[in-house]
Formats: C-alpha cells, structure tokens, sequence
C-alpha cells in the first residue's frame, strides 16, 4: 500500500485509488485507470499507517468523520468492484451505524 500499483514508485500523499488496479496509484498513473477516484491525503496517510502499524494498534484508531467515510467508500466499492454485486451486509453495516451516532 506504500507504493503505486501501477508502476511501483512509493506514493506520497497525493494518490487516487483503483479499484481495478487494487490500490493506490500515484499522480503519474492515473491515466492508467480513468476511472479512479481521488482520495484525501490525510485518508492515505492513514492507509499508510494501518498498514504500517499492528493489528492492536489500528483497533484502536480514531478517524476524522471525513477520513472514516472516505475509508468506508473506498472499501465498499473496492468489495463491489470485485465481487460484482453489493453486499447485503454492508447495508447491515451502516444502519447499525446510524443508530450508534
């Protein structure tokens, strides 16, 4: 996750995310995936971090509003990307969430 899918230079805090690709794409690649999506740099650096970090550790992480949705977005529509349909549970998923804000 420290490097572009693309071509494999590391990524600074501008990338996009592809999901066709699998990952980040840095600046240079983006017309690789036209249909990419840009992400805030504070959501790579925190990308960056979990990956970096151990599994206690990023349990318990607290994200910016902006920053846990960006995160949210990106994996569900990586999961969908890929499974090529929605899954029921993600629906499950943000209700309960809704209900604990």
């Amino acid at each position: 996750l420290d490097s572009c899918v693309a071509c494999n230079s590391l990524i600074d805090k501008k990338a996009h995310f592809s999901n066709r690709l699998g990952g980040l794409i840095c600046q240079d690649c983006i017309p690789k995936d036209r249909y990419s999506s840009s992400i805030f740099p504070g959501t790579v650096a925190s990308i960056l971090h979990i990956e970096r970090s151990n599994w206690q550790k990023n349990s318990r992480l607290a994200f910016s509003l902006k920053i846990e949705s960006e995160l949210k977005r990106v994996l569900n529509n990586f999961l969908v990307f890929h499974l090529e349909k929605r899954m029921k549970s993600s629906r499950v998923l943000n209700i309960l969430n809704e209900d604990t804000t």
